[in-house]
């Protein structure tokens, strides 16, 4: 479910109408692919460049336990390295095109170098936030290198002779689920 409904009385509701139809699990948004979060995040990034200005969910651990309370495995859902936001606030964090500038996949940039270690430490920080909520899982989405557009035009910052982008993006959820155990 979007933040959005997440947020509000529908959210509830639309918890019940999953359970009326023998449902038993549901995602709700905790950072969608514009790159806004659901909540006001404690990461120190997400604060810089306001993705929580559009907060739907006031006390996102409320909810969650709510969910728990009609039975619910409750998963979180963020959108990793496909994030309008960061892209916009952080161009350095975007790939090059190497035909100089920034690479977009259709004239936005939209995606974010998912090799550059920044890039990974503030996803760490938001899916170890999430997990801190009291979430059952966490469902990553957008954790691949663009595939769309002119993917070939892309640089990143890692020297593919070296480590492919399978490597980066296993490690990565490596990484995801040692910060989500603790």
């Amino acid at each position: 479910m979007t933040a959005s409904t997440a947020g509000s009385s529908k959210g509830l509701s639309l918890a019940d109408q999953v359970i009326q139809a023998g449902g038993n699990a549901i995602i709700f948004d905790v950072k969608d692919q514009p790159g806004d979060l659901s909540y006001m995040s404690k990461v120190a990034l997400a604060r810089t460049i306001a993705t929580g200005s559009l907060a739907a969910i006031d006390r996102p651990a409320v909810l969650v336990d709510k969910l728990h309370q009609r039975g619910l495995h409750v998963v979180a859902r963020l959108a990793c390295f496909y994030d309008v936001r960061l892209a916009t606030h952080r161009p350095d964090l975007v790939p090059r095109s190497k035909e100089g500038g920034l690479w977009s996949e259709r004239g936005v940039p939209n995606w974010v170098d998912p090799s550059l270690p920044e890039v990974q430490q503030y996803l760490l920080d938001l899916a170890a936030e999430a997990a801190e909520l009291g979430v059952d899982e966490i469902q990553l989405d957008y954790v691949r290198f663009p595939t769309e557009g002119n993917p070939s035009d892309a640089v990143f910052s890692f020297d593919p002779t070296q480590v492919a982008k399978h490597e980066i993006i296993t490690e990565f959820v490596r990484r995801v689920r040692l910060v989500v155990a603790k």
